[in-house]
């Protein structure tokens, strides 16, 4: 699917109205037909019924996923180490429970760590026994450069087994972070006999895991069929089973979840919506993690005009943060440096001068466009994903360009293809959206690093912006703050980064989003969602009667 909207069809769309975008026409009606109250469910079974904004399974290979409904699927199927206490993102050392690591230990140099692994934790199908060398596998495999979660495991410089169920880490430096961003969900182990008898490709569509869950087939009508493990080492599940239903309309998946077809949905990121379903469907559970994905907007400066930093301000200074809180409401934060106000050492309004602020000025905007080169304007092509939230954030930003005379043309496609694309850095102004765990380095070395650099070949990580590459970058300041055991200072050299960040402008933080999933009244998850990943398990969750 495609859909430009540009100079003309912009026309269409007034500022009030950008900012109402909510469901369609003919969700609100459908909807409003429903008449404000839950019918009986469709189903008695004791099956969890989800559907997730997706076309379709892409690959349910844990190292290699890139869409958040696969994500769902190896939640359930796949186990990590440790994880935060269910429901929350603390990331406290004392407060971390065991998934396939039942204790831990670490160095008084803080360079190694090593984890016990439970006894005897059954591999689905067969496969054998969760040991030491599937972990030393599984880590291997990520910290290939292929893998999307390679750049986590930069500090590591090895991975070994010491006995059967126990594994050493040892970091290249001291890092008091490393179990948040390298031990935890989604750093699934996979089982080396399966990934060798099935092979890459066959394992893509195949999986095994340790999890609460059985992966059993992918069902054209029903999605990705799960069963209960009834080998898990921490009990079987109070449920039989799981369907992971692909639906990327929303006014489709919302009207089966109203009529009581489904169990759990995805929820729809775009304005006015978490409105429309507290009115129809109030007996329903409306969980939002926070501070949820972290929404950036990159430059890409190997191109004109963004090749020019007055250019690249004065977008800056036409975008109003708050447009994103009016629109959104309490599903958006507003955020002042990179990072998430909530984070550790993230940089706070009152930190900041009012240059960096970069609170809405269109005058200056104008200015700025004029001192560049761009006195009556300009105008670029961009392109955006369909699915909801990335589509109504662009949106927004091509209606607040336009009251300072730039014309963004904006290319709405399909959200698989819209990541192929990004890959492959085919993106002039790029948005990017990602959950990130509550350590600051993080985004910095996988969006800042010009080893993370963006490649036509796909080769490349998410430097949409070639920041290190088209200009000097922070690379530096990465190579200090990575060798920095101490947390205060190395808080305060990440501080640093980002405020040269902002004046580089290379990139910058948008808002926070928080990930919404919605429960029918017969969900019981076993624990209530503070905060953490977009996925979490479903290993402990109930149906009522």
């Amino acid at each position: 699917m495609t859909r430009k909207t540009g100079s003309t069809a912009g026309q269409d769309i007034g500022r009030r109205d950008t900012l109402k975008l909510g469901l369609t026409a003919a969700a609100a009606a459908t909807l409003a037909g429903a008449g404000g109250s839950r019918p009986s469910r469709a189903q008695s079974d004791n099956i969890l019924h989800c559907a997730w904004s997706a076309n379709s399974v892409r690959t349910l290979d844990p190292h290699y996923m890139r869409q958040g409904a696969d994500a769902w699927t190896n939640r359930q199927v796949h186990n990590c180490l440790v994880d935060p206490p269910l429901g929350t993102f603390d990331i406290n050392l004392p407060s971390l429970r065991g998934e396939l690591a039942e204790s831990w230990d670490l160095s008084d140099d803080s360079l190694v760590w090593t984890l016990n692994l439970r006894q005897g934790v059954p591999w689905h199908r067969g496969y054998g026994e969760v040991t030491a060398d599937d972990v030393v596998f599984s880590y291997q495999r990520m910290a290939d450069p292929a893998s999307r979660y390679s750049v986590a495991l930069r500090n590591m410089a090895e991975v070994r087994a010491t006995d059967t169920h126990q594994v050493q880490f040892t970091l290249t430096s001291p890092d008091p972070t490393f179990h948040a961003i390298a031990l935890i969900s989604p750093m699934y182990i996979m089982s080396r006999a399966a990934v060798e008898d099935l092979g890459d490709e066959g394992i893509a569509m195949n999986p095994v895991g340790s999890g609460p869950f059985k992966f059993e087939r992918i069902d054209t009508d029903r999605g990705v069929i799960l069963s209960a493990n009834d080998d898990y080492f921490d009990g079987r599940p109070a449920i039989d089973g799981i369907e992971n239903r692909y639906m990327p309309d929303t006014a489709a998946r919302t009207l089966a979840f109203v009529n009581g077809d489904l169990d759990m949905i995805d929820g729809a990121r775009q304005p006015g919506w978490v409105q429309q379903m507290q009115a129809q469907a109030p007996d329903a559970t409306i969980n939002a993690t926070a501070p949820g994905s972290l929404v950036t907007l990159a430059f890409n400066m190997t191109r004109p005009p963004f090749d020019n930093v007055l250019v690249r301000k004065a977008i800056r200074y036409a975008i109003d943060r708050n447009v994103f809180i009016d629109a959104f409401g309490p599903m958006c934060t507003n955020v002042w440096g990179i990072n998430p106000t909530q984070f550790d050492g993230s940089i706070q309004q009152q930190d900041l001068s009012e240059e960096l602020q970069y609170n809405v000025d269109l005058e200056r905007s104008r200015a700025l466009l004029a001192e560049a080169g761009y006195p009556d304007g300009l105008q670029f092509d961009a392109f955006v994903s369909q699915r909801e939230d990335y589509q109504s954030i662009m949106l927004l930003i091509q209606e607040m360009l336009r009251q300072a005379n730039i014309e963004m043309n904006l290319d709405i496609i399909d959200h698989t293809a819209f990541h192929n694309e990004r890959r492959a850095d085919r993106g002039m102004l790029m948005p990017f959206s990602k959950t990130y765990p509550p350590v600051n380095t993080q985004i910095l070395f996988e969006q800042f690093s010009s080893g993370e650099i963006s490649r036509e070949d796909s080769s490349g990580g998410v430097n949409h912006s070639h920041y290190g590459e088209a200009m000097p970058g922070i690379d530096a300041r990465l190579a200090e703050i990575a060798v920095e055991p101490d947390l205060a200072r190395r808080n305060e050299m990440v501080r640093q980064a980002e405020l040269q960040i902002l004046q580089d402008m290379p990139s910058f933080t948008l808002t926070t989003m928080s990930l919404i999933t919605l429960l029918g009244p017969r969900v019981d998850l076993g624990f209530t969602i503070e905060a953490g990943y977009p996925q979490y398990t479903l290993g402990y969750a109930r149906l009522l009667s």
